[in-house]
C-alpha cells in the first residue's frame, strides 16, 4: 500500500499533476481539510483524494463538504499536488560591539 504523505493540515501546492482544475492555477497553495482513501490502483496502489482549503478564493470553489472555507474547498489527487517546503526561520545577526 502506498505511504499518504499527505494528512489533516498538511500544505501543499498544486501542480498541475494529472487534471487540470478549472478554478485551481499551478503553484496555488492550500491546507489538506479531508483525505479519503479511493480505489486500488494497479500501477500506484491506493490512491488519495485530498479535499484542499486553498488561500485563494474563487466562485467556482465550494467547501469540501463543509471541511474547507466557502469558495476555497477543491478536491484534487495526491498527485496533483507536493508538499509545501518548510521556511527555514531567520537567524538574527549579532550586532558587532
Amino acid at each position: 500500500m502506498k505511504f499518504n504523505l499527505y494528512t489533516f493540515g498538511t500544505r501543499v501546492i498544486y501542480t498541475g499533476g494529472t487534471k487540470q482544475y478549472a478554478p485551481i492555477v499551478k503553484g496555488e497553495k492550500g491546507t489538506i481539510v479531508r483525505v479519503e482513501e479511493r480505489a486500488y490502483d494497479c500501477k500506484e496502489g491506493y490512491t488519495y483524494d485530498l479535499g484542499v482549503d486553498w488561500d485563494e478564493a474563487s466562485t467556482k470553489k465550494h467547501n469540501c463538504s463543509g471541511a474547507a472555507r466557502s469558495g476555497h474547498g477543491w478536491w484534487v489527487f495526491d498527485g496533483d499536488v507536493m508538499l509545501e517546503p518548510k521556511k527555514e526561520p531567520k537567524k538574527k545577526r549579532r550586532k558587532n560591539s
